[in-house]
């Protein structure tokens, strides 16, 4: 009776693993998976920058760095659409750097 005891507990043990690695797979791939660009390049999903609100200005950080590498000195973030505010208080995550210019010039204009 242990030994099938046993074989459960290991056949159960190895399912939850298999189930386990897929999952965490999955994931990564995600992260990782290409897209295709509005110029039709193809780009990685990974974002190149997070543009977020620093101080009432907007920031632009490379994704995953705690310092800017710019923070526009205008417009201020209060002078901008509610819509904008939100977006720039949770983050705007950018894959190119065409996205980044366009984002910039949407945001200051």
């Amino acid at each position: 009776m242990n030994i099938v005891k046993n074989k459960v507990i290991i056949t159960v043990s190895v399912c939850f693993i298999l189930v386990l690695s897929i999952i965490i797979i999955a994931i990564n791939y995600n992260k990782t998976a290409e897209k295709i660009s509005r110029s039709g390049a193809i780009v990685s999903q990974t974002a190149l920058y997070i543009v977020k609100d620093s101080n009432g200005k907007i920031a632009i950080y490379k994704y995953g760095e705690q310092n800017p590498v710019q923070v526009l000195e205008d417009p201020y973030i209060d002078n901008l659409p509610e819509i904008d505010q939100q977006r720039l208080s949770e983050g705007i995550d950018v894959f190119t750097e065409d996205e980044l210019s366009t984002l910039i010039e949407d945001l200051s204009s």
